[in-house]
Formats: C-alpha cells, structure tokens, sequence
C-alpha cells in the first residue's frame, strides 16, 4: 500500500509495484510532464515514488535521463 508523505518531511514514502518497492522521500520538479507522458493529460497525480516507479516500469533506468 502506498504511503504519501509530504516530500522534505524525513518521513520516506514506500510504493510496491509488482516486485519493485521504492522507498524515497522525493521531490520531483517535473511531475506533471512526467505524469501526462505515463498516463495522459489530466490524468489523476499519483505521489512522487508512484511516479518513479510507473516511470522506472516504463523506461528501467532510462528514467533518469
């Protein structure tokens, strides 16, 4: 079950998806572009490690270019 934690809060957000788990306390400045190029525009936000983790399914470590 995800958790979502304000990001800074030192508190890490845990996220499983399959058999990749993330935990992270992250911030990410493109989360809108990253989300509507994941799940379309106006799409719903999921948390920043779901992001990661929809975005690391979908690229592997292409993710972080």
């Amino acid at each position: 079950m995800p958790t979502n934690n304000p990001p800074g809060s030192g508190i890490p957000d845990v996220f499983s998806l399959r058999r990749l788990w993330i935990v992270a306390d992250a911030r990410l400045d493109n989360r809108d572009e990253l989300n509507e190029a994941l799940q379309g525009a106006g799409s719903p936000m999921p948390s920043e490690v779901e992001l990661l983790a929809l975005g690391y399914e979908r690229w592997g470590v292409g993710l972080a270019e």
